[in-house]
């Protein structure tokens, strides 16, 4: 073998070997089912704002595409590959129906692309590359007269029945009402909280209720603080939520409660006016539960002064699986553990208070709060038999069993002036831009009064332009385009930060938005580099023992030549 062919296959064997560690990406259409295995659903929604769920059976990344009722859309993007995701959604409208649908995208699926699409091109490259669920819906809070539905306990019971035999039977009629905000569930929504596959089957059963509403949990003895539960829903053991002008307190009656605790907690809740309060924990204060006749003196004794000072109207629990309703010292308790779990057995004793009562009996409480009063009505789903392991009947849809009609607490208020208001859409941004060059792009924003918007960066070493605008104060969304300029100081790579936005009215009011923005510099760089990645690293090496080896062979043929020379003379 000739030197200059020994040279070819060392460079040649060098080639093949960088080949393998740099393959090129695979690019291929998505891979995956278009059910996800939980939801979608959706949960922590607010006036302006709501989390979309989903998880799937492997790591995957993907997109939620949502709209509002005239059609403003916007996409936001999940890059990270993993199996549970929940997606932020900002900057809505309350009282809003909106639609929305996820793309699923395998993680072989290269999504570097998408981050330079312009939101009329994102459609047609997720078509092309993902698959998606069908279109869901939700509702932001905020509206009146609105609906919610409440009921809890719909842990399977294996052997005898699973959750797609009686909980199924529930959230598919609830499914099929009309004009429902949100869902309370009060808890034990799976018999083993630590077992993932007790979670799967809550998720199949409720399908198409989690779809097209939102979910508010209570935390059940059957959850007992499970991390499952917490990263499902990503609440705290007690929380609060609004909705106009009600409010929703929601509490936690399980074995490490802190009850001091949450009663501090719900004097800062209480402290300002609301025309209706309602609250929510698992255990119920009055039941009469054969096996625990009277109810929990825990929450009785703790709260019921607190709720009738801050004007509850009424207090709903499960635990106990039947329907039953009390009124004790102003206060309404209701009880709904009815939602697919072993019915309870009720004491042929009435206790003191007891309106009304049902047993052996599947359903949930419908409640529609209006200016002037709130209904709550009881749903029979299905009669179960006495030992629990037969349903005998599934009632028409809409079989009402009970039906309880609240007042409202006078909301006495200072009139006031109109806030004012500023939104950026969407929510947030994923850009490319080649460091030598810009990337131009466009954002919806809606102002209240005619304003200054001043435009910059936040942990971004970029530069936007224009750095101010004049926005109309129309109301409504007013397309602006802005361009942001590669910085050449900057080693490529992706960049985590935020554009911000401030308007100035001339009001002494400055209302800031942020724009949560991923930027991916590209390019050639004509700089010393700041920054070499591991893998380019090796690759210099592996360079420069190839030009060594070639080095030391020509200085040893060098060498052979001089010594043969000086043989011969």
């Amino acid at each position: 073998m000739t030197s200059r062919l020994k040279v070819a296959v060392t460079v040649l064997f060098t080639v093949t070997a960088l080949a393998g560690l740099f393959p090129t990406a695979a690019l291929r259409a998505d891979t995956l089912p278009s059910q996800p295995l939980w939801g979608p659903y959706v949960t922590g929604t607010t006036e302006t704002g709501a989390v979309v769920n989903w998880k799937t059976e492997k790591a995957s990344w993907g997109v939620v595409q949502y709209r509002d009722q005239v059609g403003h859309e916007d996409f936001v993007f999940d890059p990270t590959p993993h199996q549970l995701h929940h997606v932020t959604l900002t900057g809505l409208q309350p009282g809003v129906d909106y639609h929305y649908r996820i793309w699923l995208l395998d993680p072989d699926v290269n999504p570097e692309p998408f981050r330079t699409l312009s939101a009329d091109e994102m459609e047609r490259w997720l078509r092309e590359h993902g698959v998606a669920t069908e279109d869901c819906s939700f509702r932001t809070l905020g509206s009146e007269p609105f609906t919610f539905v409440v009921y809890g306990d719909t842990q399977e019971q294996v052997p005898f029945f699973t959750q797609m035999e009686r909980h199924k039977l529930v959230a598919d009629y609830v499914a099929q009402e009309e004009d429902v905000s949100f869902v309370v569930h009060l808890g034990d929504l799976t018999y083993d909280a630590a077992d993932a596959v007790g979670w799967d089957l809550f998720f199949e059963a409720a399908r198409e209720m989690l779809a097209d509403t939102t979910i508010y949990p209570v935390m059940g003895n059957h959850e007992d603080y499970s991390r499952y539960y917490h990263e499902i829903f990503e609440v705290p053991e007690y929380y609060a939520f609004r909705s106009g002008e009600a409010r929703f307190l929601v509490l936690d009656t399980n074995g490490r409660a802190d009850f001091d605790a949450q009663t501090r907690w719900l004097g800062s809740q209480t402290g300002t006016p609301a025309a209706w309060t309602f609250a929510f924990h698992h255990h119920p204060a009055y039941s009469s539960d054969a096996r625990n006749y009277g109810g929990w003196e825990l929450s009785r004794s703790h709260w019921e002064d607190v709720f009738r000072g801050a004007g509850v109207r009424a207090v709903f629990s499960g635990h106990v699986h039947a329907y039953e309703h009390y009124r004790i010292r102003g206060l309404h308790y209701f009880v709904v553990g009815t939602g697919g779990g072993m019915l309870s057995d009720l004491s042929p004793d009435a206790p003191a208070g007891l309106q009304n009562r049902l047993a052996k009996t599947l359903g949930y409480a419908k409640v529609t709060v209006e200016s002037e009063a709130a209904i709550v009505r009881f749903l029979k789903v299905a009669r179960i038999s006495e030992d629990n392991r037969e349903v005998l009947e599934v009632y028409p849809f809409g079989s009402v069993f009970d039906t309880v009609t609240l007042e409202p607490v006078a909301v006495t208020r200072s009139p006031a002036s109109p806030e004012p208001d500023f939104r950026v859409s969407p929510p947030s941004l994923t850009l490319a831009v080649d460091r030598r060059g810009s990337s131009r792009f466009n954002l919806r924003m809606a102002s209240s009064d005619d304003a200054q918007i001043i435009v910059g960066t936040e942990d971004l070493p970029f530069d936007v332009e224009p750095d101010t605008l004049e926005i109309e104060g129309s109301g409504k969304p007013q397309s602006f385009e802005l361009e942001l300029f590669g910085d050449r100081s900057s080693p490529n790579g992706d960049y985590e930060g935020k554009l911000t936005f401030v308007r100035d009215a001339g009001d002494n009011v400055a209302l800031g938005v942020k724009v949560r923005t991923t930027v991916t510099q590209t390019g050639k760089r004509s700089e010393p580099l700041a920054f070499v990645p591991d893998q380019t690293i090796l690759l210099i090496a592996v360079v420069l023992v190839v030009a060594a080896n070639i080095g030391v062979y020509v200085a040893y043929r060098k060498y052979k030549a001089r010594v043969a020379t000086r043989k011969d003379a």
